[in-house]
């Protein structure tokens, strides 16, 4: 029963060492998200329509207030292939997109 015991407890132990590991995100996904959030938050804000000169001057400060990780930011603005993966490229890309779909919808 001991032994059992012992082999479950390894088990739930490797597991939890196994998620936290795996579910660490990089800089540049984090940042993404981060970008991705914001975005996310303006679209429902502006609800198709362009941004007014003031909405302009608050979206500048909620960029500015994100803390971004400035090696995350550069790769990301210079697409830099041997630093930022496919699929992070196109989340860029994408969001990119979405906001200038801000400005000019």
């Amino acid at each position: 029963m001991k032994t059992d015991l012992k082999l479950k407890t390894m088990c739930f132990a490797l597991f939890l060492a196994i998620n936290f590991t795996s579910c660490t995100k990089d800089p540049m996904d984090k940042m993404l998200d981060s970008y991705e959030n914001l975005l996310s938050n303006w679209e429902s804000r502006t609800s198709g329509k362009a941004l007014q000169m003031g909405q302009m001057m608050d979206l500048q400060q909620d960029i500015m207030k994100m803390n971004l990780d400035p090696n995350a930011l550069r790769n990301i603005m210079t697409m830099d292939q041997s630093k930022i993966s496919e699929n992070q490229k196109k989340r860029a890309v994408e969001l990119r997109r979405r906001f200038q779909k801000l400005f000019l919808p």
